[in-house]
């Protein structure tokens, strides 16, 4: 037995250690998000008007900026706070979300355009963050903010009548009764052409 640990003593303590190193990161796995809305109420929530907010109402908020950090270098909001998208579920980022909310404070996520802002909107509603808004609009490249309106050509292809419904699905499956027959398949040779060739 001594003979065996001394020949295997490399692959026996790398075995152990990998061993550790699965059981450590089992133990210190990070907890996933715990979202707060299923599928509808999002939607509902992306069609309520009154949770934007326009460029006229910003003041005495905290404005959010979710850009990159290059187009906040060249122009942004006073008192706007650069979160870019991909940041916005960093820790820094959750603490200031956290202090806002335990201080009442209402925030206002904008980007390029209302279209970039309502991703990470969204997902800070799914976390419970209720007191973000996101403005109407967005910071243009003229370094201005612009308010976007609904044209009235323009109509919504989202039937949200069907969020209101209380509709309810019932998924009874139909017995079998008539299985399908097996086809058969007939293998014979084909009879050979007379004559020669290929």
């Amino acid at each position: 037995m001594n003979r065996f640990l001394k020949n295997n003593s490399t692959w026996i303590g790398l075995s152990a250690l990998a061993l550790l190193i699965i059981i450590l990161a089992y133990i210190f796995k990070p907890n996933p998000p715990d979202y707060k809305l299923n599928a509808g109420q999002s939607l509902k929530l992306m069609n309520d008007r009154t949770l934007t907010i326009s460029v006229k109402e910003m003041e005495g908020k905290q404005a959010i900026d979710i850009r990159s950090a290059e187009l906040f270098a060249r122009g942004h909001i006073d008192n706007a706070i650069n979160i870019p998208g991909r940041q916005i579920l960093d820790k820094e980022s959750i603490q200031l979300f956290r202090q806002l909310k335990s201080e009442g404070k209402v925030a206002v996520i904008y980007g390029s355009d209302e279209l970039q802002a309502i991703s990470p909107w969204l997902l800070l509603q799914q976390l419970g963050y209720k007191n973000i808004l996101r403005l109407k609009g967005g910071f243009t490249s003229d370094n201005k903010l612009a308010e976007t309106n609904l044209q009235s050509t323009e109509s919504s292809v989202l039937d949200t009548s069907v969020l209101h419904a209380n509709l309810g699905v019932s998924t009874v499956s139909k017995p079998l009764t008539d299985k399908p027959k097996p086809e058969s398949i007939n293998l014979g040779k084909k009879a050979s052409a007379a004559g020669g060739g290929c």
